[in-house]
């Protein structure tokens, strides 16, 4: 997909969002990007495993003793998760993006027996590659 039309969807969901009225800021949105994708999960499960992904994600925050509820410049907090992909897109083993994120938190074998079996390593530590591209742009 061309930048601009990534660009494009990001610009216009950001201007939705924006118009809503302020009692809607405690309200989750969900970003499918695709005409195949399907959640496999009911609501409240897929609800439930955001709120304790950002728990455990702002535990972390605190112990580095960054983490604030307050909106501001220097404190800060994780309230939005990205889809993750299993291998670095443009694939080199050479290029930085590829080899400096830190290993997943997910199971070793998340992907099946062959996980990381691959010439590049497949767990998911990688950001999924339509949002990869739209920040290299």
């Amino acid at each position: 997909m061309a930048p601009r039309a990534i660009l494009f969807k990001i610009s216009e969901t950001s201007a939705y969002l924006s118009s809503l009225p302020p009692s809607r800021d405690g309200d989750l949105v969900l970003l499918l990007d695709g005409y195949d994708v399907w959640p496999q999960l009911r609501p409240d499960v897929l609800i439930s495993r955001y709120y304790r992904v950002v728990d455990k994600t702002n535990e972390c925050l605190r112990k580095e003793g960054v983490y604030s509820d307050q909106a501001s410049d220097a404190p800060v907090r994780n309230s939005i998760i990205f889809g993750s992909n299993e291998t670095c897109w443009p694939e080199d083993p050479k290029r930085t993006a590829c080899w400096i994120m830190p290993e997943s938190s997910m199971p070793a074998d998340c992907f099946g027996p062959d996980t990381d079996q691959w010439a590049m390593p497949n767990s998911a530590r990688w950001l999924k590659a339509a949002t990869a591209r739209l920040l290299s742009h």
